[in-house]
């Protein structure tokens, strides 16, 4: 990917091409930080019509935010010469919607996988920072749901407790169950419980791993409960479902 991006840079209308065309949100970079180039993809994202509203506006090491979510030596480092990757960043959307007058955004969190690489100049030295993301996750529903949902999806090698998740998100657990079930037509448990199935599916299908050591990568015992759910759920032992998916 940097190496076709670098090999078409000294072509500015093909290097413009190349990012308008491009199926993933991009934004550029110059050396300092300051955006200077956004391509169609990103403003669909972002709702945006006009790229204004962010190029030559928007500077990476004026934003609070990547000081906040600790990203800052990574960004530091890629615009001395380092490709980055940063993974599973939630993006701002009440920050955004303010800032930009976002209007029609019908989610609540978004989260993306970030790829950054430089772009340098005849001399060897950084010109411009690439920055294209992938959506990984896309929240919709009521605040208390979506933070639930949130919670549950970062801590699921962690047992589950129903009055840890409830208490979070500011709701009695009767009141959070109830609440849940409405939105996502499942119990909480039920929502970790899929979550955690397809974790051991993930890990399952990665040969170099036992099974068992497909299941303690997710903090469970092979021999313990959840090898009697996984059948229950999928309706295959963990053998029958390696045979079949590697």
């Amino acid at each position: 990917m940097q190496q076709t991006f670098q090999a078409s840079f000294d072509n500015e209308g093909l290097f413009g091409r190349i990012i308008d065309l491009f199926p993933y949100p991009i934004q550029i970079y110059d050396a300092n930080g300051t955006s200077v180039w956004v391509n169609q993809a990103l403003l669909n994202s972002h709702n945006l019509k006009d790229p204004s509203l962010i190029v030559g506006k928007y500077n990476v090491f004026n934003d609070p935010l990547v000081v906040k979510y600790g990203i800052i030596e990574d960004i530091k480092r890629v615009f001395k010469g380092d490709p980055i990757q940063l993974n599973n960043i939630k993006l701002p959307m009440d920050e955004l919607i303010e800032f930009y007058g976002i209007e029609g955004i019908d989610f609540d969190a978004l989260y993306q996988d970030i790829t950054a690489f430089p772009i340098l100049d005849n001399q060897r030295k950084v010109k411009y920072v690439v920055a294209m993301m992938i959506e990984k996750k896309i929240y919709r529903g009521k605040t208390e749901i979506v933070k639930a949902k949130e919670y549950i999806d970062l801590n699921w090698k962690e047992p589950f407790d129903i009055n840890d998740v409830a208490q979070r998100v500011g709701l009695s657990k009767s009141h959070f169950t109830r609440l849940f079930k409405k939105h996502e037509s499942c119990t909480p448990h039920d929502y970790y419980t899929k979550l955690k199935i397809e974790k051991i599916k993930e890990k399952l299908s990665d040969k170099s791993l036992s099974i068992s050591q497909a299941f303690s990568v997710c903090g469970i015992d092979y021999n313990g409960h959840y090898a009697k759910v996984f059948k229950t759920k999928t309706k295959l032992t963990p053998s029958e479902f390696r045979n079949m998916n590697t």
